[in-house]
Formats: structure tokens, sequence, C-alpha cells
């Protein structure tokens, strides 16, 4: 009986009855294969055979899910097979183990193989593995896999075929076996005995989404079944590729049940009837869902209606689920939760570290253990970690002489003689964690039991397999489960909680099926959705059974990946009454979403529904004018740049052109997140975005898609390099070849200006200090593979080479780009336009716009100035000359600065002709725009500064001022010293340790690292009085720092403010936290003391970065974080509005870190040669400038610059400098400098700019 039908069609209530009618028949049970999904299924497809009335009695009845058969079979069999095997010592049986035993011997068989030039080992094992499961779950022969590894050419094929060999006579010869293992022998037994001769019907569930090896079985035992009962949905197969299912299984179950199907219901594919809410910030987003399901508890729908979906459960949904809805209320259902995750398994491993391995937990473990199990207040454990800490041992005898309540004392006693009962049993690690275990258990761990039994059986496989466990092996162990994922160890039972709101991922949901009445459908713009189907070692589609051996195109995988998203779509979608999709802009980690699943859905906006009024001047009307072709707009400062590019794109739209076709680059995060929500505040039904990126998130999104990324040899799940890990790199290549770490800057930007160079080939380095660089940086891009890394130059060299050397995937793109806005193109790079070329090839559609006059960054990035300028020659050009920031006689000073550069021959091409004019009627006036004056020392010009902030802020308490500065160090001098005259100052930096959650954060990390310390009382209390999070006196701070006792151990009652008395009892409860995962602990601690959407959101995307740290930094992440909090920061925040946040502060920030930015008033204070060179004569080309120009002299095709040359670049640079910093003022320019500074401690005379004599009128 072949059965088609839906989820929704009772199918399997149907085999269920035919089941039933068969046993009251008088079929024995044992007669009749059952095969199902999942363990779930297995038990509903039991239960409700027994719950019909005309079955009275289940004998021996054989329900199994595919792995479970074959798990059941080979024990049975064994003694045939045993004497089939060549190699080890036999066994009565053999060892049925998960996969963690099989790592040791896939490291093993990857040592012995070599692997010789395959770039990243990181990754192999994983790589190996999916490959494996991929040959044994298809059912391939030899021939077969060499046939597949033809078509791909791949490079490791013979290798991955040797590993994998040498895998499995190593787990033959210790008779280990994985789940596929088992497998591997299912199908010997069943090729070659009567096992299954008794089998006369078979009953097969969900048949769509069994693999080719299920299939091949039963076509084998065909011929002595009576009948089938096959229930499928023919329009299934949600599980292709990775997951080893094959579109064609419909049809090859139509043709081994040889009849007609009885059709139930037919429901083809149809796009997601739910419209799409769309927010900028995740955070947002979850909220957002969160809040509509509360709302529908309380009107009375239950727990047990309500599932969240979602492409992954990160910590910060989990977060907003429990702090809403209760962890009681909530199963989650993820597939990928790690063993050590459970507290009472993670402790246990601790328990073991300590007692029997010599094997030193880290603090926060011990600190865990002490608190979770022997619920011991943290305050009372820090002697025994304090001391832990120091020496390494563990001693209790401080512990003793605390002045606490004797029942702790007891539990420490008791405690200590488990760990000599652990240390002193004899016998296995397995027999020590049940000694553990029943000393510890008690109710708040009920809900353990199976992690616990699933710990102590893999400690069991291990011993088993490997007899008694030497220490070295037990560290190795431990370590294995400590990473151990428990839904990569099938067959694993797992219970649904029906009462509860079900959080799952897709497939869960769909292979559990699981039906309610509400869906919320998280992160639909996700790439998440998507899963990649392709590596380095193994193609997903190719690998399939019932491929034929012939080319796999880059259109075919396109075609194959999006078929296996609508049927996921498809089947997810049949399960739910009512589906509520929701979307962010940005991801958890506060990237721009790509790819996603929002083409399925019915309900999106369309482009006749925006609506956007803007009147352009008439400068701006050529830009909106636009019809196709290539466009250079040039754009004074304060001209619109944005505003017009924005209404640009919004007519692009209206005129029908597809959100996709539309590619808007820009050259800051910022400015991509700034224009994404200005898109989204104009157009807010609008769910598909056009794309808006940096050009490396642009090149970064080609790499990434459609495994694009193996054409150059990277593994899919290659990581961004971000700055810190860089300089590690080049820290430890230093260490390791004895160079000093004075080079570090100098050979930093020679690797990037040699690697975007786009060279073909090098020339043979003339000097030995060129060689012992290049043999440098061979081993650094080395370094960078065998980490899986790439960095941020690397994006744009392998996005290119990928578009240049694969016409088809050139070609998808080049269809896809069918309009390119590139923004702010002074500062894009030879290979950046190189890239947008290849974009652009068949639709030519190209708008830059830029400010050649604001090009401040080519001496030092690899900013093409003059290839804009190229562009603006050869291409329809429009100048946009009009500007409203600025005051007259402000732009006029900029205007004047523009012919002061032209007069000087040298300097002739430091600005293009283009002139700020003022839009009539709109600029702002003001009485005494221009202030320029020369001090005596630095402390007057200081002085005239405050004097001049006073009277601002005395006329408009909200205005918005800046102080420009030329170097960083400058930004803290003179952040400390208006903040001692109470101004409130903003400091515009990059570093980590300047954004406000970061810095809590850190300072209560600080606390929890050591709480005996007052000092990190004191930086915790700073951080909150800073922020005006709470506010303490000087009082308080005195009476902390005037403490001989540790605080944490003070009384409330004696403390003198309420206050510090608050503080107390936050320091206990974040003390007994601080033992949880440090991005829950993070999470927890933020979402205490922060309340806005931006806060939150950084606090997110803060702890997500903590715990990606904790993993590579266990022992020393407090020490990694200060570090780090001296660096710019390596992810991503948001930021508050600018312009409201600067109302009635100060901003302090560099030169080049204020383009972009305005203000009512602007200083620019310190203008001398020293720190701007102007003249010619006192500029020298430092020695990293010659080095680096040296090293583009590598590449044949690079026309170096001599010295003169480099001095006057340099010089043209300092220009175009002042005049963005000049061209920041809107009211109020104030320009000074004075003859002396303190440097050092030491007050030197400075040369006071050229400019003040030339041009600003002598400073008097």
């Amino acid at each position: 009986m072949l059965i088609f039908g839906t989820s929704k069609s009772k199918k399997t209530d149907l085999l269920v009855e035919k089941y039933s009618e068969l046993i009251a028949q008088g079929v024995r049970a044992c007669d009749i294969l059952v095969l199902v999904q999942n363990s779930y299924k297995k038990s509903r497809f039991l239960d409700a055979v027994l719950a019909d009335k005309r079955v009275d009695f289940l004998e021996n009845p054989k329900i199994y899910t595919f792995f479970g058969l074959a798990y059941a079979a080979v024990p049975e069999n064994w003694a045939f097979v045993e004497e089939n095997l060549k190699n080890g010592p036999p066994l009565i049986l053999p060892n049925q183990c998960g996969l963690e035993v099989s790592e040791l011997f896939m490291k093993s068989a990857i040592k012995e193989t070599g692997f010789a030039d395959y770039n990243s080992k990181i990754n192999l094992l994983h790589q190996l593995f999916r490959r494996n499961s991929l040959i044994v779950q298809n059912a391939l022969t030899h021939q077969e896999v060499a046939e597949r590894s033809e078509v791909l050419e791949e490079a490791f094929g013979v290798d991955a075929g040797r590993a994998l060999e040498l895998f499995k006579k190593k787990s033959a010869q210790y008779r280990a076996f994985d789940y596929l293992g088992q497998l591997n022998i299912f199908n010997f037994i069943y090729k070659n005995t009567d096992y299954f001769k008794n089998i006369k019907y078979v009953f097969l569930d969900d048949g769509d989404e069994i693999t080719n090896a299920e299939f091949e079985f039963l076509k084998h035992i065909k011929p002595q079944i009576t009948e089938f009962f096959i229930a499928l949905d023919p329009d299934g197969v949600s599980r292709a590729g990775f997951l080893n299912g094959d579109f064609t299984m419909p049809q090859k179950l139509e043709a081994l049940a040889g009849e007609k199907p009885l059709i139930l219901d037919k429901i083809g594919f149809n796009p997601v009837d739910s419209e799409i809410s769309s927010y900028t910030m995740r955070l947002e987003m979850i909220n957002s869902a969160v809040q509509k399901a509360s709302e529908f508890l309380k009107s009375g729908v239950k727990a047990s209606e309500i599932v969240f979906v979602a492409p992954v459960i990160d910590t910060s949904l989990k977060f907003v689920l429990k702090e809403n809805f209760g962890e009681n209320s909530l199963q989650f259902i993820s597939g990928s939760e790690k063993l050590v995750d459970n507290p009472l398994v993670a402790s246990i491993i601790t328990l073991l570290k300590i007692a029997c391995c010599d094997y030193a937990p880290d603090a926060r473990e011990l600190t865990a253990l002490i608190r979770i199990l022997l619920q011991i207040p943290v305050k009372y454990c820090l002697p025994i970690v304090e001391g832990y800490k120091n020496s390494g041992k563990i001693s209790f005898e401080r512990f003793k002489k605390l002045e606490i309540a004797d029942f702790y004392k007891e539990k420490i006693n008791n405690f200590e003689k488990l760990l000599k009962k652990i240390d002193g049993a004899g016998g296995s690690l397995h027999e020590k964690a049940v000694i553990a275990f029943n000393a510890l258990f008690d109710k708040r761990f009920e809900a353990s039991l199976e992690k616990i039994n699933f710990f102590v059986k893999q400690l069991a496989d291990f011993e088993a397999v490997f007899g008694e466990l030497a220490p070295a092996m037990k560290k190795v162990v431990l370590t294995q489960l400590e990473n151990s994922i428990i839904s990569e160890n099938p067959p694993n039972s797992l219970e649904v909680e029906e009462e509860k709101i079900i959080v799952s991922t897709a497939q869960k949901i769909i292979d559990l099926g699981i039906t309610r009445k509400h869906a919320f459908w998280l992160d639909v713009t996700s790439g998440e959705w998507v899963r990649e189907d392709t590596g380095t070692i193994y193609n997903a589609w190719v690998f399939q059974k019932s491929r034929k051996a012939e080319p796999f195109t880059y259109e075919e995988s396109l075609k194959l990946s999006q078929e296996k998203t609508k049927r996921q779509i498809r089947k997810l979608g049949l399960l739910f009454e009512n589906i509520y999709a929701y979307a962010s802009l940005f991801d958890r980690e506060s990237l721009e979403n790509t790819g996603g699943i929002e083409e399925y859905f019915v309900n999106r906006a369309k482009s006749g529904e925006i609506t956007f009024e803007f009147t352009p001047r008439e400068d701006q009307k050529p830009v909106l004018d636009y019809k196709k072709g290539k466009m250079a707009i040039s754009a004074v400062p304060g001209a619109g740049k944005t505003t017009i590019l924005l209404a640009l794109v919004i007519k692009l739209l209206q005129n029908g052109v597809k959100p996709e076709n539309i590619f808007v680059l820009t050259y800051m995060d910022s400015a991509a997140r700034n224009f994404k929500e200005r898109i989204k505040k104009i157009c807010p039904n609008l769910n598909a975005m056009p794309n808006i990126s940096t050009i490396h998130g642009l090149a970064l999104r080609i790499l990434k898609e459609n495994s694009n990324s193996v054409k150059i040899g990277l593994e899919t799940d290659f990581e961004v390099c971000d700055d810190d890990k860089r300089a590690q790199i080049l820290h430890r290549l230093f260490a390791k070849y004895n160079i000093e770490n004075s080079e570090f800057d100098r050979y930093d930007r020679a690797i990037s200006a040699l690697k975007l160079s786009c060279f073909d080939k090098l020339k043979k380095p003339a000097t030995r200090e060129a060689a012992a660089f290049l043999k440098f940086y061979k081993l650094y891009n080395s370094a960078l593979r065998a980490k899986n890394l790439i960095d941020y130059d690397d994006m744009l060299v392998y996005s290119v080479k990928i578009l240049e050397n694969n016409p088809e995937i050139a070609a998808f793109y080049a269809d896809l780009c069918g309009y390119i806005i590139e923004d702010e193109a002074q500062d894009s790079s030879f290979i950046q336009q190189k890239l947008i070329n290849l974009l652009a090839q068949k639709h030519q559609n190209i708008i830059r716009c830029g400010d050649l006059n604001q090009s401040i960054t080519a001496t030092f990035t690899n900013a093409d100035r003059e290839g804009f300028e190229k562009f603006i020659k050869e291409s329809k050009s429009t100048k946009m000359s009009s500007s409203q920031r600025c005051n007259n006689a402000i732009f006029g000073l900029a205007n004047r600065l523009i012919d002061y550069a032209k007069n000087d021959s040298d300097l002739k091409n430091a600005f293009f002709d283009i002139k700020m004019q003022e839009v009539k009627g709109a600029n702002p006036k003001s009485e005494k725009p221009l202030n320029v004056r020369i001090y005596e020392d630095y402390k007057e010009e200081r002085e005239a500064i405050i004097s001049a902030l006073r009277a601002i802020f005395a006329e408009n308490k909200d205005a918005k001022t800046a102080i420009l500065v030329r170097n960083n160090f400058q930004i803290g001098e003179y952040e400390q010293f208006l903040a001692g005259y109470g101004f409130t100052v903003i400091t515009r930096s990059d570093y980590l340790g300047r954004q406000p959650v970061f810095n809590l954060l850190l300072a209560l990390l600080g606390f929890c690292e050591h709480p005996w310390r007052n000092d990190t009382v004191l930086e915790f209390m700073k951080a909150l009085s800073f922020q005006k999070l709470s506010i303490f006196t000087e009082n308080d701070f005195e009476y902390v720092e005037n403490l001989k006792n540790p605080f944490i151990l003070a009384q409330s009652d004696d403390l003198p403010s309420k206050k510090l008395a608050q503080l107390l009892w936050d320091l206990n409860y974040w003390l007994e936290n601080s033992f949880l995962n440090v991005g829950d602990f993070a999470i927890k601690a933020g979402n205490y003391y922060y309340s806005t959407q931006v806060e939150l959101s950084n606090l997110h995307i803060i702890a997500s970065y903590f715990k990606r740290l904790s993993l590579e930094y266990k022992t020393n992440l407090y020490e990694k974080l200060v570090e780090l909090a001296k660096k710019p920061a390596a992810c991503k925040l948001f930021t508050e509005d600018s312009a409201q946040n600067a109302q009635g502060q100060v901003s302090i920030m560099t030169f080049h870190k204020s383009k972009g930015d305005e203000f009512d008033f602007v200083f620019i204070p310190g203008l001398c040669e020293e720190t701007l060179p102007l003249v010619r004569e006192n500029y020298r080309v430092n020695g990293d400038l010659r080095f680096i120009e040296h090293i583009k002299t590598l590449n044949p095709a690079y026309t170096p610059k001599d010295e003169n040359e480099l001095q006057i670049r340099q010089i043209e640079e300092n220009f175009r400098l002042m005049y963005v910093a000049l061209t920041r003022a809107k009211k109020g320019l104030y320009i000074s400098c004075a003859r002396k500074y303190k440097k050092y401690s030491k007050v030197k005379n400075v040369s006071v700019s050229t400019l003040f004599d030339d041009f600003l009128g002598g400073g008097k």
C-alpha cells in the first residue's frame, strides 16, 4: 500500500490502523517491521497501536528508526561479523559508541595521512565526518565515490579516501563503531545473512525523508515481503543535501511499491501567507515577537499552542524567552546542545579532574562546583578559590577558619571526604562518576538524569574501547566530553513536552512533526536558514546516489539549494495554523543579514506602495534624472550626498527596480547602518531591502554565499581574522623568527599594501630586507589558512579571484547587480574598484559619489584617489556644490584654502576643482564665526577654550561642540582636562574600552575575578557613576578606599549610605552568578542596568563576543578583555542618535574621525607644523613609508614614487585633512596654537602652522 499525503492528511494514523488490523488478524508483531523517522515518532506510533482496542497484547514489536534497527542487529549478529574481521583481537560483543571515540580514531587517521598542502586542518575533522556520512548514507561504492571525486576535480580526494580507510581500520581494530560504522556493518549483515527472513510486512512512515542506505535495505528484502505499507509526502524531502535526503526518493519508493498511490491530500508549495515584521536590531525583533506571544497567553491561548522557530537558538533568544515566560514553560530543541551545558554534568567533570586526573580545572569551574553542588555562597568560597589560583592546589583550611554557619563547614567536610573517596576508589572513570552522582544528586537535578546517563555511557564507551585509561588518556577523554554535542550521537531519544512553548530549529520541528496553532518564525532574513551543502572535500549534491557522474554547474548548485529550502519551508508551513514572521536588518553579531527565506512569503511590500517626498536642489536634479550607465557625483561637505543617494534608491524602487538588484556600497559600517535605517523609516513596509553594506561586506557575502569560498580552497565556515587575531599571529611569527616588535606597524601595513596590489606574479626582491619580508608574508598567509582565517584584505582579493576565475559565478552576480551605487568613492582602493567593475560588467550601471577634497586616507591606506578622478573624467559627471551646513565665512575660509594650495606649484593637485556655495537663506548665521589665535603657552590656550565653551553653553545649553585633534593621545588629555571643569565629554573613539556597556561589564568581571580586592569594587563604582547608573558620593568612594577588610564581607547595616548597602547586595548577587557561562552572565547583568534598545542590543552583541572569546581564553578571559579594551572594537556595536547625544556636550575626536559629522562650534587647537606639516621642508618621509613603497615595487605593474613625490602626497593630504576639519563647523570655528606645549612632563617650543601668517591673518 502506497499512501501519498502531507502532515495534515493523517497518513500516520492510517499506517497505525493497518498495523492494528494485521495484529488483529493474527499476524505476529515480530513478522512486521516498522521504520519511522526518529525515536519520538517511534514512541508515538507504539502508543497509538497500544491505544487501539483491537490490540490486546503486542509481543516483541519491531518498531525502529533505521539507525535503531542497525544498532539492534549488530550485536545479535556479532559472532558472524567477528568471523569476517581480519584485524584486532576478537571480542564477544562490539563497542557501540558515540562520536567521541570516533573522533580520536579520525584524528589519528588525519595525522597518518598527512594531508600535505591542505590549508586548514582545524575543520578537516568535520569535513571528513561529513564526507563519511554522505558516502555511508547514500550507500556509495568505492567506484561511485571515485567518479564523484573526478567530477568535482577534488585536490584532496585521494587523501580523504585514505584517511577514511584508516579510520575504518582503526574502528575495526578496537571493535568500536559509531552509528555510521554500525550502519556499514548492518549493510554487511542484511546482505550476507538471513537475519530478516521472517519479516513479511514493512511499514514505512515519512518515506520521502529516508536515505538511500535505508532504501537499499528495503530493495534488498523486497522479494520476501508480502506487502509494503509506505506513507510519504511526494513533495517533501526536506532533508535533501547535507542531511542525506534524495529528491528522487518518492519516485524510487513508488517504483518499489509497484502500485498506484492512495492520495489522501495534495498540497503543493504556496508562499507563506504572513507579513514580515521587520526591525533594525535583532533584539527589537525578538522583543516584538515575545510581546505578541505574551498577549496571546493573556488572552487565553495555551502555551501548548505556541512555537518559536529560528535558524539558531542562541544565548540572546534563550535569555529573552526565559525572562518573559519562565524556564519551566519552555522546551528548547536546538539540535546542538553541549553535554557540558548541563550544570550537574559540568560539576562531575570538574570533580573528576580534581580527584583523579591530575587535570586542573579553572577557577570558574571550581567556583561553579562549590556553588552549584554545595550551595555555599561564593563569597565564602573565596579562600578556597583564591588559594587555588595562587598554588594550583585545593585547600580547605582557610575556609574552615571563617566565622560562618556550621552547616557550611559540614558541607565542606563532606565534600573533602567525597574527593578522597573518588580518588581512592579503584575502578574506572565512569564508576567514579557514578559515586559522585550518588553523593550529590537531589531533586534539583531530576531533569538531568538523561544527560547524566549519556555522560556515564560515554565514559564507559571510552573505557570499553581503550581499557584502563592512563592519566594522560583521562585528560583527553574529559576534554572530548566537554565538547560533546548530544545531537551528534544518534540514536538519541527525545520527548516533546506538549504542554510547553516549543523553541526549535526548523528541521527539528519538521522531523518531530510538531503542530501548533501559533508559530513565530524569527530571523527570516538570516542566511542561516539555508545550510551549506558543500565543503572542500564533500559535496552533498554530487554525493547523492541518484546523481549521474556528470559535470556539476554553479546553476545546478543554486537550483538544488533553492529547491531544498523551498521544500523545507513548505513542510514547515503545513504544521501551523497561523504564522508570524519576523526579521531584522542586522544579525546577532550586528552584521548585515543576507540571504534568508523572505522570498518564500506572499505578503511582501510592493514598490508601488513606496511614497517619498523630496524636492531636490538644482544641483541635485541631475542625480534624480539618472536612468542608466556610469555617473560620477562630486559633492562638497554638507551637500546632502547621503540624502540624494537615498532619494535615488527610492526612485529606482518606485520605477520597479527590484530591491535585490540594487547594491549600495559605503566605506564605513556605520554609514551602511545609517542608510539602511533611513530607508526603513521612509519605507516601513519594505521587507525586501536593497543590498546595503560596506564593500568588504559585499565581498564577504560573495565568499560565503553558495559555498563560493570552496572555489579558492577555503572551508565554508572560515572566520574573519579581526585586528586582535591578526596582531597575535604577527607577534607569534615575530617571536618565532626573531623579528623585532618595532617592525610591527611597517610589516602590518606592508602586508595589506602587497595583498591589495593585485599582482599576478612578484619580482625577485632586490634587497635582503625585501626578501625577508616576502618570506614573512608567505608565512603569515600560511598561518591564516592553517587556522581557517581570512583577513579583511583577503575578502577583497579572494572575491575578485572567484569572479575572475569562475565565469558562472561572475555571470550570476553580474546579472544580480543591476545598479551599483558607491558612497565615499574617493576612499575606494584599486581592488575595490576592480570588484565593482566585475560586478557591473553586464548592466554597466555604476553611480559613484564622493568628494576628492575629502580624500584623507590615501597615505596610510590603499585608497586610490586617482581612480575616482579618472572615473569622473570618463563618465557622465555632475557636481553638487551647494551646501547649507556652514556659515558663509566658514565655507569661504575652506574655499580659500583650496586656492591657497593651488598657488603652490607642488600642491596644484591637492584639491579637485569644486567649491562650496551657499543655499540662499539656509546657511547658519553667526556674529563671530571665525576665531583665530596664537597663545604663548598651552595653559593660556586651554583657558581660552574653557571660556569659549562656557559662553557657548550659556547662550545655548543644547549646542553641539567639538574639539578636533590630530593624534589619538590628545583625546585623553582633553577629556581629562574638560572633565575637571565639569563638562560632559563624548570621546568619539573606536576603542572597545570606551564603549559604555563593555566598560561596565569589564569592571563587573574584574570584581568577580578578584572580589576580595576593594580596588575592583572602586572600579565598578566608577563605571556605574560615569554612566549615571548609580551615583556615589565622594564619601562613598573614600569609605571603600579606606576599608581594611574586603568590602564584600561587610554587613549592610554597618555601611554609611544606602547606595553602598545596595551596592553590597548587588555585588553579592553578581558573585553568586559569576559561575555562569560568561555570555549568560553578561546578559543577566546588563539587562539589570540598561534599558534602551541600543544599549540592550549592544549588550547582546558584547555577550556573544565574550562567549566566543571564552572558548579561546578559558583561563585568562578577563586579562584578555583588559587588553582588548585598549584596542579598536572587534565587534560592531550600535550607537545612539549622535546628533541628539552630542547636544550640550563636548565631543573630542581626531580630524579623521570627524569626517561625516558636523557641529555648531568646532575648536581646532594645537595647529602646528609638528602635528600637521603643511610645508614640504617640514615633513620628512619616515622609514615605514619608504619600506612600504619599496614592498609595493615587488609588483612589476607598480610605478614607484621617489622621495619628492612621497613628500608632496603627504602634504596634499594634510591640506585636505585641514579642509575636512574646517568644514565640520556650522556656526563658529576656533583655530588656535600655543608656542609651547607640555609633552612627557617637559614643556617644549613648537613651530606654529604656516597657515597663521599666510592664510589665517596672523592669529592675533
